[in-house]
């Protein structure tokens, strides 16, 4: 047994960006502590460079959402990344700490979730776990996109439709 700080390598924030520094369309997604899936985006460069590859985590301090990301990103106030310490990988750290913490109160939870015991795979059946679920973790960021994109033309369309600016028509046969 091992505990969760031995596993676990906190990374610096970098930027920190707000509800005012945020659009909501842009290049660089801005991740942050709550139950939405990010707080916005920025065109600057990204502060935390992930990849499928090399996958870097957050963790919410106050809420303990946690996320496993695989493109660039920012992040928001009271937001954790965090990688694998020693020569684990990232994804199979992230997995075996998911769910070790939940929001009791409002208070910081990186120490709580750092003390936290964890079992630990010997490296070689972490490492397979981790190219085992990559392509699952690109699938589910390609469908992340998709989804905000639909989000984005139905919220583009749908007042157009209501107001009458557009015509629904039935596909023609």
């Amino acid at each position: 047994m091992n505990t969760a700080k031995n596993i676990l390598a906190r990374r610096p924030a970098g930027s920190v960006y707000r509800e005012a520094d945020v659009k909501p369309e842009g290049a660089i997604p801005v991740i942050d502590q709550s139950t939405s899936e990010l707080l916005g985006f920025h065109d600057n460069a990204p502060d935390h460079s992930a990849s499928s590859a090399l996958p870097i985590a957050i963790f919410g301090d106050h809420t303990c959402k946690m996320q496993l990301l695989i493109e660039p990103f920012s992040v928001g106030p009271n937001v954790v990344p965090f990688v694998a310490s020693q020569d684990m990988p990232t994804a199979y750290v992230f997995y075996a700490v998911n769910s070790l913490v939940h929001t009791q109160e409002y208070k910081r939870h990186w120490i709580p979730l750092s003390a936290k015991e964890v079992v630990v795979a010997d490296r070689m059946t972490a490492k397979r776990f981790s190219s085992l679920i990559r392509p699952m973790l690109v699938t589910q960021e390609t469908h992340r996109k998709a989804i905000r994109n639909l989000r984005r033309t139905r919220d583009l369309l749908l007042p157009r439709l209501l107001s009458g600016q557009i015509e629904a028509r039935p596909p023609e046969p």
